[in-house]
């Protein structure tokens, strides 16, 4: 799990140290304080050996990953530039310190010949390649790179050269995703096989108690999430956006087990009301799995419910991290942990 988090030049932050981090952290803070950033970063740092992570982000942030013009890197270095280097550090619980640098050219660009061909005219620029080096100490242990390439008319595509997947997994959820679709179908059929079933159902019926079971439903129409009730069949997507979200949510953490997951926008999708049930779950499954869980919010309300779940299912081994951003663009971080954010929120301590 990752204790602290040093970011240099990645996105909109041009330098951030943010210690004592907890195993259910909560991020706070003004619009374009780093929130979001503060999520990728741990991401990046999780899935260091394979950039592949880098067109997941950017597509979450709205931009094509690639065109016929190449892949869109926009912002994803300080000064909202798609060109830089930029370095994210963290030391883990098991005192190991990791690090992740991303390097791409501020000019120039790659020719490439086409095949079978000598002409000048058949001579096409590529950009850059994205570089991503993968440290463990001091100890470059993988270098690899995004790479670009186009097939007229139309076929562009990102291959990851020199990456590799290996467990802990760690995902990204953004307010932004659809209901659950192909990955949560593959994950959710390796986690029925490992016999999670139940407790995914038990989860559910957080929302409705007449649940009984939850399953993939291949049709001539689409491919569903079906849940049983009464006897009878019920779309997932039909039942409303909380429990999807739920279900979304319950599917990373666990499948995610001993990794990490990050979530933005934390209380996207669910009434005030069910802010803390939702929340007690959320944290009693990421305990059970040994998975990591980073999340944002904006609500007053829904940090409120966050802090006591966080202290009903964690004790004191979780932390609220309030990130602010000053006029010359610094970024500073004030970490509360366990009852002294549940103390200041008592005390009426503003806190987002």
């Amino acid at each position: 799990m990752l204790k602290t988090l040093q970011i240099k030049g990645f996105r909109g932050i041009r330098s951030l140290k943010i210690s004592d981090l907890a195993p259910i952290t909560v991020f706070t803070g003004e619009n374009g304080a780093g929130k979001t950033t503060a999520l990728e970063a741990a991401l990046a740092i999780c899935g260091r050996e394979n950039p592949i992570w880098v067109a997941n982000l950017q597509g979450h942030r709205g931009f094509d990953v690639v065109t016929a013009k190449g892949p869109n890197y926009s912002g994803l270095f300080y000064g909202f530039s798609d060109t830089g280097t930029a370095s994210i550090i963290a030391k883990l619980d098991d005192g190991k310190t990791c690090r992740v640098e991303l390097e791409r050219a501020k000019t120039g660009s790659i020719l490439v010949g086409k095949e079978e061909s000598s002409s000048s005219t058949d001579i096409e620029s590529r950009p850059p390649e994205l570089i991503c080096r993968a440290y463990e100490g001091k100890h470059c242990k993988r270098i690899s790179r995004l790479t670009w390439e186009f097939k007229p008319p139309n076929v562009a595509s990102l291959r990851a050269e020199g990456g590799t997947v290996e467990e802990p997994y760690s995902f990204l959820m953004h307010p932004t995703d659809r209901a659950a679709g192909a990955e949560e179908h593959q994950r959710f059929g390796q986690l029925v096989l490992d016999g999670h079933r139940g407790s995914i159902v038990e989860a559910l019926q957080l929302f409705d108690e007449r649940i009984t079971d939850v399953q993939f439903l291949p049709t001539s129409m689409g491919n569903y999430f079906v849940v049983e009730r009464d006897g009878e069949i019920a779309p997932l997507g039909l039942l409303g956006g909380g429990i999807n979200q739920l279900f979304r949510f319950i599917i990373n953490v666990t499948y995610a087990r001993g990794g990490f997951v990050g979530i933005d926008e934390v209380e996207n999708g669910f009434h005030h009301s069910r802010h803390r049930d939702v929340f007690v779950r959320l944290f009693e499954v990421a305990n059970r799995n040994n998975t990591q869980l980073f999340m944002t919010t904006h609500s007053a309300e829904a940090l409120r419910a966050l802090v006591d779940a966080a202290t009903e299912t964690n004790e004191d081994d979780f932390a609220v991290v309030h990130l602010r951003r000053e006029k010359d663009d610094a970024t500073f971080a004030k970490v509360f942990r366990g009852q002294d954010a549940l103390a200041s929120l008592d005390l009426g301590y503003e806190l987002r």
